[in-house]
């Protein structure tokens, strides 16, 4: 869910920005803190690696899925019939 969540705060702060810098600096971050929050789920205890991999997967998936239907979208109301 955090992999959703922060990937696709990524994608609309780079698909919106207006400053050079976030686009290079928004997706380090991100990484960096999805990273760390893997890392945390394991040395904890909480979930397998497999659960990790399982959840960035299904959650990059998803995240996919959603960016792509909110661009077909945005492209459709640019389209006069």
């Amino acid at each position: 869910m955090a992999f959703v969540i922060y990937a696709f705060a990524v994608f609309m702060l780079v698909r919106h920005s207006k400053k050079l810098w976030i686009p290079t600096l928004a997706p380090i971050a991100a990484i960096l803190t999805l990273l760390l929050i893997a890392i945390s789920r394991l040395f904890l205890g909480l979930q397998y690696p497999s659960d990790i991999a399982a959840g960035y997967v299904f959650g990059g998936v998803w995240l996919g899925l959603n960016v792509l239907c909110l661009e077909i979208f945005r492209l459709m109301k640019g389209i006069s019939v």
